[in-house]
């Protein structure tokens, strides 16, 4: 039951949640992981692994996940 509460998961470790904003593209096999938070409009290229907090309107990809480009929005 402490499973539920968010705090633990099935072998005891703690967990985070994930955050992710509106209008965000996840590409195929693309992980990530607890804790991280993905901005609003940002785009994660395929087979990324997110692992902290990404801005809002930016392109990330790679394993760290790192800055691409910033998206124009205008």
């Amino acid at each position: 039951m402490d499973r539920r509460d968010g705090a633990l998961d099935v072998n005891g470790t703690k967990s985070s949640p994930i955050k992710i904003g509106n209008d965000v593209f996840v590409g195929t096999n693309s992980i990530i992981l607890k804790g991280a938070t993905i901005g609003d409009r940002s785009i994660i290229a395929a087979g990324s692994i997110v692992s902290g907090s990404i801005p809002p309107d930016e392109i990330w990809g790679g394993n760290p996940a790192r800055l691409i480009r910033k998206i124009n929005v205008g």
